[in-house]
């Protein structure tokens, strides 16, 4: 019995023990190789853009995002365009539009549309849910300026950050992609006026991403700037069906017009 008691009792004291806080450094490592494992969620994203044009992207995505499902509500002024996209594989993309007051488009609402292979390039096939390699990458090109300690996010202890970009290490990022893709690293600049500010939130036990804001400003008075992109991630890795529409009909315009329009709004 008395040794019942001296386990429960250990037990409790474990589970009472205060939460030993890791360098931000080595949990910005953990995070960077935990989220490359990161094959499913549900996301939220809200973009502001001089708070002229707002865009709120929710969904879920499987297969590291190679599928997934993003309702999507873009207002720009007067524009509005309420879409649902879903992405069964990188060739075979759906759209069903809700409503819009763009006139090209409004023939478009309340019908799905396939995008297949044969009407879309591999450059059109524009991603509207968090990617794992970005993911990880913002991980290793950002630093710590602010330690804000652990806190509570959704029933989660997470470390809670203030964070800026590491202009060094996003200037080299940027020049890799530019040669991945056959272009001239040299053209590649990132504005000295250009500011990389936000917060993250990182899970203290297994390290993935759950939340994190950006807000990018400019020091040139004489041309204001504010971009502001928050991303919340929930029920990482848990199964998630995607299942593409069935009676879905051959896009009737140039993909191209989809293309611009949701590449506005690109995570």
């Amino acid at each position: 019995m008395s040794k019942f008691f001296f386990m429960s009792a250990l037990l409790i004291l474990t589970s009472c023990a205060p939460r030993v806080a890791l360098p931000a450094e080595l949990v910005l490592e953990r995070a960077s190789t935990e989220n490359r494992n990161l094959n499913a969620a549900r996301f939220e994203a809200d973009v502001s853009y001089n708070a002229l044009i707002t865009a709120r992207i929710t969904g879920i995505m499987q297969n590291g995002g190679n599928q997934a499902v993003s309702d999507v509500d873009i207002h720009a002024g007067p524009m509005n365009f309420i879409a649902r996209y879903v992405i069964a594989s990188p060739v075979e993309q759906y759209l069903l539009v809700h409503a819009t007051t763009v006139d090209s488009l409004k023939s478009l609402v309340g019908q799905w549309w396939i995008l297949n292979a044969n009407r879309v390039s591999d450059d059109a096939s524009i991603p509207l849910s968090p990617d794992p390699a970005l993911i990880r990458k913002q991980m290793s090109i950002m630093h710590v300026t602010n330690d804000r300690g652990f806190v509570q996010l959704d029933g989660h202890a997470v470390y809670h950050y203030d964070v800026e970009l590491d202009r060094q290490k996003a200037l080299d990022f940027l020049k890799e992609v530019a040669r991945q893709s056959g272009q001239n690293d040299s053209s590649v600049i990132l504005p000295q006026e250009l500011q990389f500010r936000g917060e993250c939130w990182i899970d203290a036990d297994s390290f993935l991403l759950r939340r994190i804001v950006w807000n990018i400003t400019s020091t040139d008075q004489q041309k204001p700037l504010h971009i502001q992109l928050a991303v919340a991630i929930h029920d990482q890795n848990s199964a998630i069906a995607i299942e593409p529409p069935k009676d879905a009909k051959p896009f009737p315009i140039e993909t191209s017009v989809m293309t611009d329009i949701l590449r506005s709004v690109h995570l």
